[in-house]
């Protein structure tokens, strides 16, 4: 079997121990993503998910897995994302299941794009929004005052994250951050 890995953010320049037959490469389905995840393991800062009520429309990078079975590639990325499995999005054309709890839609894409370029099967990481749960609704203006308000290391962190996502990852809140002097500090 033929499994794509999708990636947006870190697993792009730091894919750790994940398997991969190929590069990453440009083309990649186009989903709904935006800066809208706090992230424990990063001090804080704000992280790219698929996020269908403030994302916006943006290209992804994929690579070719190593290995063939879909058990031990949602394993590979449970493990290189220290969540459960239950956040590692897949689909399997073969079989047709799907597993998908951010965004039917993106489930949908991801399928189209799988079938245009010959993989069965694709992983990638399902993790949600959870900005809200941290003091409010997501905006592109509260997202930047809370950036702002980061402490360092964490500030850091953020500054580092936003720098390094593929610069065709271009969402409102990166938009914004470009001319931001918060970033550039």
């Amino acid at each position: 079997m033929k499994i794509a890995i999708l990636g947006w953010d870190s697993l792009v320049w730091r894919p750790g121990a994940l398997p991969l037959a190929t590069e990453w490469k440009k083309g990649g389905p186009s989903l709904p993503l935006e800066f809208s995840r706090i992230s424990r393991s990063r001090g804080g800062a704000l992280t790219l998910v698929i996020d269908p009520l403030h994302g916006t429309s943006t290209p992804t990078r994929f690579a070719a897995s190593s290995r063939s079975d879909l058990t031990s590639v949602i394993e590979d990325m449970r493990s290189r994302e220290r969540t459960s499995p239950e956040q590692v999005g897949y689909l399997d054309l073969r079989n047709q299941t799907v597993n998908c709890r951010t965004h039917r839609e993106a489930a949908q894409t991801i399928g189209r794009w799988a079938m245009e370029t010959g993989f069965q099967a694709a992983v990638w990481s399902d993790l949600p929004s959870n900005f809200e749960e941290h003091g409010g609704a997501f905006s592109v203006a509260d997202g930047i005052r809370y950036l702002v308000s980061l402490r360092e290391p964490g500030a850091g962190m953020a500054r580092q994250y936003l720098l390094r996502a593929p610069l065709e990852i271009v969402t409102p809140l990166r938009e914004r951050l470009w001319v931001h002097p918060w970033l550039w500090s």
